[in-house]
């Protein structure tokens, strides 16, 4: 890059706006203004992502002059800092799919009076000790007891209560407490402070309590203009010049980003040593502009882009297989198979996204092949695990293959059906289905099994195992299952049933078993009753437990057939949690045995729509209206489901799992 003629040729840019930058005067780098993400890129990626190519770009302009002599060490301006950890995931506080729902920390108050107070780090770095501070506390309400307001929260820094008003607010609502307190109470030492939050439980009734989940904490404070960790964000606040101390070496570099897009470069600056280390000393142009003093850092990463061509009309595959880089070698098998397409990731980022990581971009793409390409995608595969922890804070590393969550009435869940709805009606505009892989080795073992499953020398696959929890107040779970088996019946199936209501927990376990792994297996496995992400029933039916006695899935040696699975439930497709499996995968990925493929819901079910869903997907496999595979089957129910209104949520939690273009063996 040390062709001055080639510099001037490079262009810089952030989600296709132009950004100005500056070449370094030896002509070997260049120098820009790099911001955090913004709205639901932050939400679903760590990485802002800047492209650079061969195209006249945008200058930076350079604000010439002379510097003033160094200003007091004893100036300072009024600076905000934040401070946010997030540890757990409460999906159930918010209906914003996009939203942040992680939280730090649970204050609360389980008898009356004042509960623990819980600390929290909050740090104030260049605290000039002096003048006046303003605290605000973003909190959630986690409980609903009474009438009124639940919840009253005390606010407490560095062992001195902030006034923040009442403090109190009702249920599961959101709310700012906001204190006002004088500056001197703030470490000056550069050690962090502790900010405590409290619970007071006003209520003496049994059975009452108070929860609170804290999100984080913005802090306003005057400050010293001394650089941490390299760099300042400042004003000018008044000051007709600022010296900004703290600056490991003298490469240090004033910017005026309030434009963030084009940054002014204050040539018109100095740097001198200063108490170990460096200052730069400049005239700020304003006492509101915004500045940035700091020393220069490397990307995180940069890599060359290989242009894709997804944008092209004239493309034509009726299967996709979208995958991660890491999984392209089981994407190759699975597409060679089905003689499909496949499609990563990374490009659909590039072309839809501007290379940031958004799922968002994923559902641009499909509503984009689907109405532009020559030959329209019919079916298509999120080939990977994902999890509701894009940015893997829990540390599970099972997010290959990114979520899309949607709101239900117990709070956000997964909804892979919403990447191929188009027009946002509820109901997929595509087959899909997850196969949700962390390895190619999975994919290869999991493609043997479809390949099995499909092999003309297994047919027929006509017997149904039928399984039902014992009815309650959810529903009359063997009358429903009855009424399936009588469906199924009329589309050629012949039923087993196994009714929890008619037998012990552990006959109902060995029947099932018998019936799995019978010589001629069973092509259809359906189950109505409770359920969990781990397990059928309350009595563990079917689970991934491994304890004596309940490791039915342990038992199962069904090699000669491996059913698609069917369950109106709960939650035993939801493998959003890092680093678990939900039922639904331990059934896919049980190598002797297991399921070929499910259709079951991610989220907290209601059983009576569950029904109608059931007969519905019944409807669409087998006999003369039946759908040849098991994506499309599932998208014909459930539009059948939404034209008989269906709940939204409902059609978007129960999903494919495994290959949608699987074919139907009856």
């Amino acid at each position: 890059m040390r062709n001055p003629h080639l510099l001037s040729q490079l262009r810089l840019q952030q989600k296709g706006q132009a950004v100005a930058w500056k070449a370094d005067p030896s002509n070997d780098r260049l120098y820009f203004y790099g911001q955090a993400l913004q709205g639901t890129d932050a939400v679903h990626s760590r990485y802002n992502v800047y492209w650079l190519d061969q195209t006249p770009g945008l200058a930076m302009d350079v604000v010439s002059g002379t510097a003033p002599p160094p200003a007091p060490a004893t100036q300072s301006f009024p600076s905000t800092v934040h401070a946010e950890e997030n540890v757990w995931a409460y999906t159930q506080f918010t209906s914003d799919p996009d939203s942040d729902f992680w939280y730090w920390d649970t204050p609360y108050a389980f008898s009356p009076g004042l509960g623990p107070k819980i600390p929290f780090t909050v740090p104030a770095p260049g605290a000039a000790g002096a003048g006046t501070a303003t605290i605000r506390a973003y909190l959630q309400g986690a409980s609903d007891l009474i009438q009124g307001n639940d919840h009253h929260a005390h606010l407490y820094v560095n062992g001195v209560e902030v006034n923040v008003g009442g403090g109190t607010w009702d249920g599961l609502a959101a709310t700012v407490l906001i204190g006002t307190f004088d500056a001197s109470v703030l470490k000056t030492d550069g050690t962090a402070n502790t900010v405590e939050v409290a619970a007071e439980l006003n209520s003496a009734d049994p059975g009452v309590y108070s929860v609170i989940e804290v999100d984080k904490f913005d802090l306003d404070y005057p400050r010293f203009y001394r650089a941490t960790d390299g760099q300042l964000a400042l004003r000018g606040a008044g000051n007709a010049a600022v010296t900004v101390s703290g600056f490991a070496s003298s490469s240090v570099a004033v910017l005026n980003v309030s434009d963030p897009l084009k940054p002014q470069w204050i040539a018109a600056s100095a740097v001198a040593p200063a108490s170990g280390g460096y200052a730069v000393t400049f005239a700020p142009a304003s006492g509101t502009a915004d500045y940035l003093a700091a020393i220069a850092r490397s990307p995180a990463s940069t890599e060359g882009d290989a242009p894709s061509t997804l944008k092209d009309s004239n493309n034509a595959a009726t299967y996709l297989v979208l995958t991660p880089s890491a999984l392209r070698d089981g994407a190759n098998a699975l597409a060679a198979y089905r003689n499909g397409m496949v499609v990563e990731l990374r490009d659909i980022y590039d072309e839809f996204n501007y290379g940031i990581a958004n799922p968002h971009a994923i559902q641009a793409f499909l509503a984009y092949a689907a109405s532009n390409w020559k030959t329209k995608p019919k079916f298509v595969v999120l080939l990977g695990k994902g999890s509701f922890d894009p940015k893997d804070y829990l540390g599970g590393h099972t997010n290959l293959f990114p979520m899309l969550m949607t709101p239900t009435p117990d709070g956000l869940y997964p909804a892979d059906n919403r990447f191929a709805d188009f027009n946002n009606d509820g109901v997929p505009d595509l087959a899909i289905g997850r196969i949700p892989a962390l390895t190619n080795q999975d994919v290869t073992q999991y493609l043997a099994k479809v390949q099995a499953y499909e092999s003309s020398a297994r047919r027929p696959a006509n017997q149904a195992l039928v399984l039902a929890d014992n009815p309650d107040m959810a529903g009359n779970f063997t009358a429903n299952s009855q009424a399936v088996a009588a469906a199924l019946t009329g589309k050629g199936y012949v039923s087993t049933p196994v009714y929890l209501e008619n037998t012990t927990a552990a006959t109902a376990r060995s029947q099932i078993v018998s019936a799995l792994n019978a010589p001629a297996g069973v092509g259809l496995f359906t189950y109505v009753g409770h359920g969990g992400t781990n397990q059928l029933a309350d009595e563990n039916l079917l689970g991934n437990d491994t304890e004596p006695g309940l490791s039915t899935l342990n038992a199962l040696s069904n090699t000669a057939r491996q059913p698609i699975f069917m369950a109106f439930t709960c939650a035993v497709g939801d493998g959003s949690y890092p680093g678990y499996d939900s039922l639904v995968e331990s059934l896919l990925w049980r190598q002797s045995g297991g399921a070929v493929a499910s259709f079951a819901p991610s989220a907290l079910s209601d059983n009576s729509q569950a029904h109608k869903l059931n007969l519905s997907v019944v409807g669409a496999m087998g006999g003369a209206t039946s759908r040849p595979t098991l994506g499309e089957a599932a998208a014909a129910a459930i539009a059948e489901f939404a034209r008989n209104g269906g709940a939204r949520f409902m059609r978007e939690v129960y999903t494919v799992h495994g290959d949608p273009g699987l074919r139907i063996q009856q």
